[in-house]
């Protein structure tokens, strides 16, 4: 059963606040608001055309997720060996974006890819314990911050793809620290051009996520992939103002609180898409949870 939950903001909050009294919350930047999209067949579906004339598979409703093609490669991770770049702790060299990727009002052509589940600007990152945000020592898009480790051999790999106005990143049931596969985790991130309609028009990032069954790794105070620190799940300026933080995860389970709560069981995140723009900066708006869509 797919998960969607919104971030209602603006409006919506200011109705809620006159009801109950909101505990405050970490702020989520951007005049879009963070959202769960639920696309319709009629209204935002695409049949992607790939390079060679082939069609990839349909976005469906309330999934962002993109079935790999021959458009993917593993990423070439600098201390793995090709094929598979199987490894712990690794990044790529740099990688030059065809088209500039706004983020908090900044154009940037080239990033990196982080095997720890998550994209760095400036510079690449090891760390392998997540941190909350804001944070002032990253700047990074973060689908899921934590101690991914490829080298066991039911892991899956890390695959990216880019064209013209996207790039996708793909951490495909992955294992973690140290060497373990006995669970693994499937996420996507999706950044674009703001025009690309893989997603909406006026949005340029996407978290999409399938099954996901460990947290944390050995080397972050885990045991059998949970409990220690908390992976993340956000984005950072790294100015101390500007992020998003969709929530922490410690545990098994779908207990979920808020993105300021307590920890977060990490079933939560099974088959969810946020979807949000990440742009505009220095305009914050307070999230409510406020209910789930259809799609649930």
């Amino acid at each position: 059963m797919k998960k969607t939950v919104l971030i209602i903001s603006g409006l919506l909050m200011a109705m809620a606040t006159q009801a109950q009294s909101i505990a405050p919350q970490p702020f989520y930047p951007g005049k879009e608001p963070v959202n769960n999209v639920a696309r319709t067949s009629s209204d935002h579906t695409q049949i992607i055309v790939n390079s060679d004339g082939t069609q990839r598979s349909t976005i469906s409703s309330c999934d962002c997720w993109v079935e790999r093609d021959r458009g993917f490669q593993v990423a070439p991770f600098l201390n793995g060996t090709a094929p598979d770049y199987r490894n712990d702790d690794g990044s790529t060299d740099t990688i030059t974006l065809v088209s500039p990727f706004c983020f908090y009002g900044t154009y940037y052509r080239k990033l990196f890819i982080n095997n720890n589940g998550n994209i760095s600007f400036g510079q690449p990152y090891a760390t392998y314990s997540a941190d909350s945000f804001p944070n002032t020592n990253f700047v990074m898009i973060a689908p899921f911050w934590g101690d991914v480790d490829t080298r066991g051999p039911a892991s899956g790999l890390v695959y990216y793809e880019q064209t013209n106005s996207h790039l996708i990143v793909q951490w495909d049931s992955v294992g973690y620290f140290n060497s373990y596969d006995d669970k693994r985790n499937a996420f996507q991130l999706i950044i674009t051009d703001g025009l690309d309609p893989l997603l909406p028009a006026g949005y340029n990032v996407g978290f999409c996520y399938k099954n996901m069954e460990w947290t944390t790794g050995d080397a972050s105070q885990g045991s059998g992939g949970f409990g220690g620190i908390p992976a993340t799940v956000g984005v950072n300026q790294g100015n101390g103002i500007n992020y998003i933080q969709m929530g922490r995860f410690d545990q098994a389970g779908s207990a979920y609180d808020g993105p300021g709560g307590l920890p977060d069981g990490i079933d939560f995140l099974d088959n969810q898409s946020f979807i949000f723009n990440s742009c505009v900066s220095n305009f914050n708006i307070a999230p409510v949870v406020s209910s789930q869509s259809a799609c649930d």
